[in-house]
């Protein structure tokens, strides 16, 4: 599939989520001529809602990769609202994978 993903992020009531979105272009020579967000269903527990964190796609696994980020309402808990965490979606199995990892996960 060739589009942009889009995940989290604030609505127009400046409600932060949890979504993943899928933007699918319509190009008629060469050029974007419109587009389309895609519904698309997923498995697993998407990750907390978001803004500010960092998404990149992984091509060694066809997955997207979302790292951190901010929650306000979550610095109560956290006594941050920085989040600290990695997860995976896979782009093939359109399912979300927390990882885990430590300090010294680069020893085997």
């Amino acid at each position: 599939m060739e589009g942009i993903y889009f995940f989290g992020g604030k609505n127009q009531k400046g409600e932060l989520q949890n979504k993943l979105r899928y933007f699918k272009p319509v190009v008629i020579d060469g050029k974007v001529v419109h587009g389309e967000f895609v519904t698309m269903k997923v498995g697993g527990t998407p990750p907390v809602a978001r803004f500010g964190h960092t998404m990149a796609y992984l091509p060694c696994n066809n997955s997207i990769l979302i790292a951190g980020g901010r929650n306000d309402a979550m610095s109560v808990k956290n006594m941050t609202p920085f989040l600290n965490d990695l997860v995976l979606f896979m782009l093939d199995q359109k399912v979300w994978l927390n990882v885990k990892y430590s300090v010294n996960s680069d020893r085997i």
